[in-house]
């Protein structure tokens, strides 16, 4: 398993935490509590990027592919705080 990779992963998986905390938005429910909301895109892409994370750790992956690689920066350049 490439360390790199993987320690690239955690730190994108951050920076999204890190952007959705600063970024979400107060929705109140019917209950009158309240609940935080973030974008359903940071949400599939936060999907993306944690499954990438879990096949880099149970061995099915052991670098990522170019195309995830790109796909990754993307996020990255997006996500960026």
């Amino acid at each position: 398993m490439n360390a790199l990779h993987r320690k690239k992963l955690k730190s994108l998986m951050a920076m999204m935490l890190r952007w959705a905390e600063k970024d979400k938005t107060i929705t109140h429910s019917a209950l009158r509590k309240r609940a935080y909301e973030v974008s359903k895109d940071w949400k599939k892409a936060f999907r993306y990027v944690t499954r990438l994370e879990n096949k880099q750790e149970n061995g099915v992956m052991d670098r990522l592919p170019r195309i995830h690689m790109i796909e990754c920066n993307k996020l990255y350049r997006e996500y960026r705080c």
